[in-house]
């Protein structure tokens, strides 16, 4: 048996083209981000301004754009898969105190 390196979404899925904004975000502040910078997707327009907010925002500390694979059973295809969170940021908040998230991005009608 070989081995099995782990997948990283990354490397897997790309941007699509299409009628949903999706590419890779250039940040203005790359110290902010946590991976690798040229490697920052984003997946609707609704992302893109998230993680731009991000970028911007000094109260946070740092993000990272799909960092966290959550492994679960699909009935459908009876395999494992895994879903991939949005964002994960880590925020100040006005005692001092680090905060960290896991955040889904989505329209309020989801």
């Amino acid at each position: 048996m070989g081995n099995k390196k782990s997948k990283n979404i990354k490397d897997t899925l790309k941007p699509r083209r299409g009628r949903i904004r999706q590419g890779y975000f250039i940040p203005k502040n790359p110290n902010k981000y946590v991976g690798e910078i040229d490697k920052i997707i984003y997946r609707s327009g609704w992302e893109y301004k998230f993680l731009k907010y991000c970028d911007e925002n000094e109260r946070i500390i740092k993000y990272s754009s799909e960092p966290v694979g959550i492994p679960y059973y699909n009935p459908i295809s009876k395999k494992v898969c895994k879903y991939w969170v949005d964002v994960f940021i880590t925020i100040k908040d006005s005692s001092g105190n680090l905060n960290n998230w896991l955040l889904e991005i989505k329209p309020e009608k989801f």
